[in-house]
């Protein structure tokens, strides 16, 4: 029911905004959106996850000449953003019970980007409580998260950026105490090719040390994502990220495929699924797919 009232709350107030959504043809300052994420395993298990959103743009953001999606990195228009994280997750216990668990929280960020400057410079804040979901065993302690992040980056050029992002994590509960350390380089191009298409593409290197119960495991992701724009409106994606490290359970190599298509200059539906297949086969599969719609005014 939680997550029916904050979709239903959501859809209402989109509903209102898209009827004022033909003023936004050339610029836009807010987006206003909703995304939904499903997880499931190959044992039963999985999560789901609904993400309402707000973005307020410092300044206007030009459209013109440019993918509809990629309008503020090319723009170098910053902004601030705050999301609702509501989820619910089913796990196993110890006697191979189903534990619904769940999650609300909240997601802060700020992209501080400027017209006149190739610096860049992103913070963020994410907080959520779980705890046993109600009519379930309370046999699965609550859990408190709380995440901090910092990025630094440089325009290479008008349309490529470099930048280095370090993320902190604490997970804290009854029974285990657990900090993980994020260090992230990544790039990002887009690039016209003539015409209304273009194409971007994203690589970067990701690595991770956790901290939990004196002992510590380190992974490392190598993510490569393009987008191919057919015009200013439609895209169709696909990437692959390849896991490695101590941690044999995130071992393993994800592949993804997204599209996302502008019905009017200001609203946008997307999608996206992925599949993880782990390198050992004692390790669950899970597949992941979202849909979202956002508009802009």
């Amino acid at each position: 029911m939680k997550t029916l009232s904050y979709a239903s709350i959501t859809a209402c107030a989109l509903s209102t905004l898209f009827t004022q959504s033909a003023l936004a043809q050339q610029s836009y300052n807010t987006e206003l959106g909703i995304n939904y994420s499903s997880m499931e395993t190959n044992n039963g298990t999985g999560s789901t996850l609904t993400t309402p959103f707000a973005r307020l743009y410092f300044n206007p953001v030009n459209t013109r000449d440019k993918p509809l999606a990629e309008a503020a990195f090319l723009d170098r228009t910053g902004s601030a953003s705050i999301a609702l994280l509501q989820g619910e997750g089913r796990v196993k216990t110890t006697y191979n019970q189903t534990q619904v668990i769940d999650s609300l929280g909240l997601r802060f960020s700020i992209d501080g980007r400027q017209h006149d400057s190739d610096t860049t410079i992103q913070l963020l804040f994410i907080k959520y409580d779980s705890e046993a979901g109600s009519g379930s065993t309370k046999n699965y302690p609550d859990i408190e998260v709380k995440s901090y992040g910092i990025g630094l980056g440089q325009y290479i050029s008008n349309t490529q950026h470099i930048g280095f992002e370090y993320q902190n994590t604490t997970n804290n509960s009854t029974l285990l105490d657990l900090e993980s350390y994020t260090y992230r380089i990544n790039t990002k191009m887009v690039r016209s090719l003539g015409g209304d298409s273009a194409f971007n593409l994203m690589a970067g290197i990701n690595r991770t040390s956790t901290e939990a119960n004196n002992s510590k495991t380190t992974n490392t992701n190598y993510p490569i994502k393009a987008d191919y724009y057919f015009n200013p409106a439609f895209s169709l994606g696909a990437g692959i990220t390849v896991n490695r490290g101590d941690d044999l359970s995130d071992e393993g190599t994800t592949l993804s495929f997204n599209t996302g298509y502008f019905i009017s200059p200001a609203i946008e539906l997307a999608a996206s699924i992925a599949s993880f297949s782990p390198s050992y086969p004692d390790v669950e599969e899970y597949d992941t797919w979202i849909i979202g719609i956002r508009g802009r005014f």
